[in-house]
């Protein structure tokens, strides 16, 4: 399981987590890239594993400060098509009517130029331009945490395809609904017909009611919080959430 709050014991450490969504029969799920100088260690996680025999999300990470506002920032980079990003939109949309206390707002080039956003997305062509993942990815999350184990910030990369095949505007809004979820501090479900499910073939398109509650829990400091002025970041206190069948 992926539990992070003890990230924070070393000031040197400075965690990068990929989630990699796939759309053929790959057997790996997750991967953690940790840097500590200039050693890199990888680990996989199957997702053939039977972590739990629930159907459930996994919690990876939490905001910090950052989220103190409410607003999380985003920006769209590169030479990005009207109708991909408006499948950008959709999905962030989505995600912002259904939590309350947060809210996404997009940041300009310039405004970029002065404040790394809170999430940065763009797009390559298909899985083939993955640099460790494969040509079977269709979208991952780089999650970069600070040193006190909570989010720093979030770089997305969508596919426009992979394997000889165009996803359609659909699967591209499936694909960053998916995407923003991470960014949230969700992991992955280990059950399909979800939105969190590793492979985009049997993910859902809509967000349910279990997604909404993992974020709650992974971020409880905030948003489970009654009293908004006295609140410091801190990590939950569970690592899944289970999802009713």
């Amino acid at each position: 399981m992926l539990h992070l709050a003890d990230n924070g014991q070393s000031a040197v450490l400075v965690k990068e987590l990929v989630f990699i969504l796939f759309f053929s029969l790959s057997a790996l799920a997750i991967v953690i890239l940790s840097f500590i100088g200039s050693s890199t260690t990888i680990l996989a996680a199957d997702e053939e594993e039977d972590f739990e025999e629930n159907s459930l999300i996994k919690i990876c990470c939490t905001w910090g400060i950052d989220i103190a506002d409410g607003i999380l920032t985003y920006s769209i980079v590169g030479d990005v098509d009207a109708e991909k990003k408006e499948a950008v939109h959709n999905a962030i949309q989505d995600w912002d009517d259904n939590i309350e206390s947060i809210k996404f707002e997009e940041v300009s080039s310039t405004q970029e130029n002065k404040n790394r956003p809170d999430i940065q997305i763009r797009f390559v062509n298909d899985g083939e331009q993955f640099k460790d993942e494969g040509p079977e990815t269709a979208g991952n999350t780089k999650t970069r945490l600070d040193k006190s184990g909570f989010i720093d910030y979030n770089t997305i990369i969508i596919a426009e395809g992979g394997l000889g095949k165009t996803f359609n505007i659909k699967t591209i809004e499936t694909i960053a609904k998916h995407e923003i979820g991470h960014a949230l501090g969700l992991g992955h479900a280990n059950f399909g017909s979800n939105l969190m499910t590793t492979k985009i073939e049997s993910a859902a398109e809509t967000i349910s009611l279990c997604e909404l509650e993992a974020v709650r829990q992974a971020n409880s400091w905030i948003l489970m919080n009654e009293n908004e002025h006295d609140s410091s970041p801190s990590f939950p206190e569970i690592t899944t959430v289970i999802c009713e069948s």
